[in-house]
C-alpha cells in the first residue's frame, strides 16, 4: 500500500507544480551564502542551490544539485539528481540517475533508473527506492525497502534490510543490525566480513518455489517425455509419406551413403554451414525476404528427410539384406533404438548431429549425381 501511495504522490505533485497559480518559480541558483527564505520552485537545465532554503523546496530540471541546506522537504524531479548538502525533513526524488552524500533527517523516496548512496551519506528516516541498479552505502538509521534489479550493499543499516531483487551483494563492509530479508529467484552473494545481527531470510518468489517442488519436477520431466514421444511419432508419420511419395529419391540417397559415406558426411556438413549462410544474406535485402522463408522452410522439411534417410540406411545395415519385409515395423524399431541412443548425454547429441550430416549430403549427392547412381547395384 505504501508503495501506490508514494507513486500517486509522485505523479500528483508534478501536477500540482505544474498547475498552481500560487506557484512562483524562481531563480536557478541559489548561490553559497545567500538564504532564501519560505519555499523554493524552480525549473530550468541547471539548478543549483548552495545556499540555505527556510522551507520546502520543488525543482525539475535536467540536472539537480542540492549542495546546502534546506530546512523543509525536497522534491526533486530531474534527469540527474545529486544531493551533498542537508536535507532536515524529507527527500523525495524521481530521476534517471540519483547521487546521494549529504544527510537527510528523515525519509528518503527514491524512483530512478539508478542510484546510489555514498560512504559519506547517512539517512535518519527510513527509505524507500525503486531502482534498476543500487549502490547502498552510507549509514541508514532506520529501515530500508528497496525494489531493484540488482542491489550491491555496503551500508551501515540499524534497521531491517528488506529487498524485492534480481541480484543481491552484500559486501564485507556492510553491517545490519537487524534482519536482511530478500525476495528473489537467485540466492544472495554474502561476503564472509558482513555483519548481519539478526540473520537472513531467503524468499523465493512463488512460481519459483513451486516449480522447483518434487511433484512439478515429475511433471517437468513427464512434459520432456512427452516432447519425446511426439517428436519420435511425428518423425515415423513424415517418414511414411516420404517412402510413399518419393520412393526412387530415398533409395538413391541410401545407395550414396552405401557407396560413400564419408563424402556423405563432409558434403552434409559443408550443406550445414553454407544454407544458413544464405538465408542470412537473403534476408539483409528486401528482394531476398520471400526467398529466405522459403528457404527456411525447405531446410526444416530437408533436416527431417535427412533423418529419415540415415536411419533407413541404418535399418538396412543392422538387418544385414537388401530386402526387408515388413520395412515400416523395421524402421519403427530403428528409430525407437535412435530416440533411445539420444537420451544419453553429449553421446546422443554427437550421434544426431552425425545422422543429420550423413542424410544431408546423401540428399545434395543423390541430386548432383543421378546418372552415377544409376551405375550402382539396383
Amino acid at each position: 500500500m505504501r508503495v501506490v501511495l508514494f507513486l500517486l504522490y509522485c505523479f500528483f505533485s508534478g501536477i500540482v507544480l505544474s498547475a498552481s497559480e500560487k506557484a512562483r518559480w524562481n531563480a536557478d541558483h541559489i548561490p553559497k551564502g545567500e538564504t532564501h527564505v519560505g519555499d523554493y520552485y524552480a525549473s530550468g537545465k541547471n539548478i543549483r542551490i548552495d545556499g540555505t532554503v527556510t522551507g520546502d523546496v520543488f525543482v525539475l530540471g535536467s540536472e539537480v544539485f542540492i549542495n546546502g541546506i534546506v530546512d523543509g522537504n525536497v522534491t526533486a524531479i530531474g534527469g540527474a539528481v545529486r544531493i551533498f548538502g542537508e536535507i532536515k525533513k524529507n527527500a523525495r526524488i524521481i530521476a534517471g540517475q540519483t547521487h546521494v552524500s549529504g544527510h537527510i533527517h528523515d525519509r528518503l523516496n527514491i524512483l530512478s533508473g539508478s542510484a546510489a548512496l555514498l560512504s559519506s551519506a547517512k539517512v535518519t528516516g527510513n527509505m524507500l527506492a525503486f531502482c534498476g541498479n543500487m549502490e547502498l552505502g552510507g549509514v541508514l538509521e532506520k529501515n530500508a525497502r528497496i525494489y531493484a534489479s540488482s542491489i550491491r550493499v555496503s551500508a551501515n543499516i540499524v534497521g531491517n534490510l528488506l529487498a524485492y531483487v534480481g541480484k543481491l551483494e552484500v559486501t564485507s563492509d556492510a553491517k545490519i543490525g537487524g534482519l536482511l530479508e530478500y525476495w528473489s529467484s537467485s540466492d544472495a552473494v554474502i561476503a564472509d566480513g558482513a555483519n548481519i545481527v539478526k540473520g537472513v531470510s531467503h524468499r523465493p518468489p512463488f512460481f519459483h518455489s513451486l516449480w522447483k517442488g518434487s511433484a512439478l519436477k515429475k511433471l517437468k520431466m513427464g512434459s520432456q517425455l512427452a516432447a519425446i514421444l511426439m517428436n519420435f511419432f511425428y518423425t515415423f508419420c513424415f517418414a511414411l509419406l516420404v517412402f510413399r511419395y518419393f520412393p526412387q529419391k530415398i533409395k538413391r540417397s541410401v545407395q550414396v551413403l552405401d557407396a560413400k559415406p564419408v563424402k556423405a558426411f563432409f558434403a552434409g556438413v559443408v550443406l550445414a554451414i553454407v544454407l544458413p549462410l544464405l538465408c542470412l544474406l537473403l534476408l539483409i535485402s528486401i528482394l531476398g525476404v520471400p526467398f529466405a522463408l522459403t528457404l527456411i522452410a525447405i531446410n526444416v522439411i530437408g533436416f527431417y528427410t535427412a533423418k529419415i534417410i540415415t536411419i533407413r540406411w541404418l535399418m538396412q545395415l543392422v538387418s544385414r539384406k537388401k530386402e526387408i519385409k515388413h520395412r515400416n515395423i523395421y524402421f519403427f524399431l530403428t528409430l525407437a533404438g535412435y530416440y533411445l541412443i539420444t537420451l544419453i548425454p553429449f553421446v546422443g547429441f554427437t550421434i544426431s548431429i552425425a545422422v543429420m550430416f550423413l542424410g544431408l549430403g546423401a540428399l545434395i549427392l543423390s541430386r548432383s549425381a543421378i546418372g552415377e547412381m544409376q551405375k550402382l547395384p539396383q
